[in-house]
């Protein structure tokens, strides 16, 4: 199966090229990078999970179904080379960055929406305590 690849990219190579990817992309992260690149990539991960439930709790369709994009892409990268390749990674982290833009613009929203706390003259504060002998 990799023979056809092996003559043309390595035409002077040898003979046997049995070499393949993995076809996972937590596998092959790991076999290049070890820990300290899979790691890192796990935390993404894990910020994906959270922002994806919060978004899919507060029932904002729009950014839930940029969430699930960007999960779409990572799963199947999970069975085949779809980031190994501008294909799929130029996809996966465009939607990534547009979840989280559209999560953090949502979080700005709700901020301006809620009402600013406002101090209460010290003249009500000293009203409403009771006197003490």
């Amino acid at each position: 199966m990799a023979e056809p690849f092996a003559r043309v990219y390595f035409p002077d190579g040898t003979e046997d090229f049995t070499a393949r990817s993995p076809h996972n992309l937590l596998v092959t992260l790991f076999a290049r990078t070890g820990l300290l690149g899979l790691l890192p990539f796990l935390a993404i991960v894990a910020g994906m999970l959270v922002r994806t439930w919060q978004a899919v709790r507060q029932q904002s369709s729009r950014i839930a179904s940029l969430w699930a994009g960007a999960w779409v892409v990572l799963v199947s990268a999970c069975f085949g080379v779809v980031l190994e390749g501008p294909m799929g990674a130029v996809v996966f982290w465009i939607t990534l960055g547009l979840a989280l833009a559209g999560w953090m613009a949502e979080r700005e929203e709700k901020k301006s929406e809620e009402p600013a706390a406002v101090p209460l003259p010290r003249a009500a504060i000293d009203d409403s305590l009771p006197d003490h002998p």
